[in-house]
């Protein structure tokens, strides 16, 4: 008799886990009508935006007032969005960096534009903003795999003018020529970090400031169960910052596996805390993480093809969705847990959403105008 409840327990418990990997798995429907070639920005449960930015096309840049259903266009020329990138603030205003080193911005959601100021730009820009007045450019400069310069300016009256605050070239800005910098971000007019692309045999870091971007001191992000000696290219993304807690994620390629470290910190602290090693298979050669937290604890983390969840601040993941059959290329949530997705294949782009935190995708039949 024991052996046969062994036997009917072991058929059930493939069962229960081949149920739940199909609850996992589901094909969402892909049409040429709904193609939506675009990246989104949702501000709210109704309110955001959506550009195109690598291909040249008329009425490149969109808004929608009622949930994604439909999208309006902006009146700004085509040439603008090019190659540009696109700074989201808030329903009304949108600032423009364009490949050109050109500042635009937008207050009336697209009705006028005004060309803003920039500073002698000598390589690549980078702009983080707090709010339509105050903001922050970083221009990348000399770069190579390990090192790069930068000269950090701030603005406070939206880019009609711009104050030189920190360089690499500065002994004593505490900004030194090590690692790519990619990234930008300020909570507040005192508070910014800058991180990007480190390569070392050490710990991989990032930048912070205290006092607006003058000076600058490395804050190191270190695994301490991590056994790795060797040299390693790490990407340190940018961090995600909360009231009074921040999480910042750093990946790179361990063993066959793609390696994501979570750490967290107080915002007024200097010391990063080690949360848990995440692993993925690797989808391409290139990185196709993509990472969002709502808050401390809540939080989603996308591939080519999966999407994961936590509510532990990363201590934990949860695969949530997975399709075989299509590429993930924008995922995000907004407060109130509705998701939005655009996914399809190298032809066509649907929008899709979600209401159970990414569980279950409803393709939208949106209208654009």
């Amino acid at each position: 008799m024991g052996k046969w409840i062994w036997i009917f327990m072991f058929c059930m418990s493939i069962m229960i886990s081949s149920c739940s990997s199909e609850s996992q798995t589901q094909q969402v429907e892909l049409t040429q009508e709904d193609h939506f070639p675009y990246e989104i920005k949702m501000l709210n449960q109704k309110d955001g935006w959506a550009y195109r930015t690598h291909v040249k096309e008329e009425l490149a840049l969109r808004y929608t007032t009622n949930g994604a259903q439909n999208w309006h266009h902006t009146e700004i020329e085509e040439a603008y969005l090019l190659h540009a990138k696109v700074y989201i603030l808030s329903e009304e205003t949108v600032y423009i960096l364009t490949s050109q080193n050109q500042l635009i911005r937008t207050n009336d959601r697209g009705v006028t534009w005004k060309i803003e100021s920039l500073p002698p730009v000598k390589g690549n820009a980078q702009l983080s903003w707090i709010d339509g007045s105050n903001g922050w450019l970083m221009d990348v400069y000399d770069t190579g795999l390990h090192y790069s310069s930068a000269d950090m300016y701030t603005t406070s009256n939206g880019g009609e003018s711009w104050t030189l605050l920190s360089s690499t070239s500065q002994s004593t800005s505490g900004l030194t020529s090590d690692g790519f910098k990619t990234n930008l971000s300020f909570k507040d007019t005192l508070k910014g970090w800058v991180s990007g692309n480190v390569v070392t045999d050490q710990i991989p870091w990032l930048y912070a400031t205290t006092d607006g971007g003058s000076k600058w001191e490395k804050q190191y992000l270190e695994n301490p169960v991590s056994q790795m000696k060797e040299l390693t290219s790490f990407t340190v993304h940018n961090p995600q910052i909360f009231s009074d807690t921040m999480i910042v994620s750093v990946e790179y390629k361990c063993e066959t596996f793609i390696c994501i470290d979570f750490f967290k910190k107080q915002i007024e602290g200097s010391i990063w805390t080690y949360i848990h090693t995440f692993k993925l298979s690797p989808q391409s050669e290139q990185s196709t993480v993509t990472i969002q937290f709502l808050n401390q604890n809540e939080g989603w983390l996308s591939d080519l093809h999966a999407i994961y969840h936590t509510v532990d601040g990363g201590m934990s993941w949860d695969l949530m969705y997975k399709t075989n059959e299509y590429m993930i290329s924008n995922l995000q949530f907004t407060e109130n847990q509705i998701g939005w997705m655009v996914a399809g294949n190298n032809k066509i782009q649907n929008l899709y959403t979600s209401m159970d935190q990414g569980e279950t995708w409803i393709k939208e039949s949106v209208q654009i105008q």
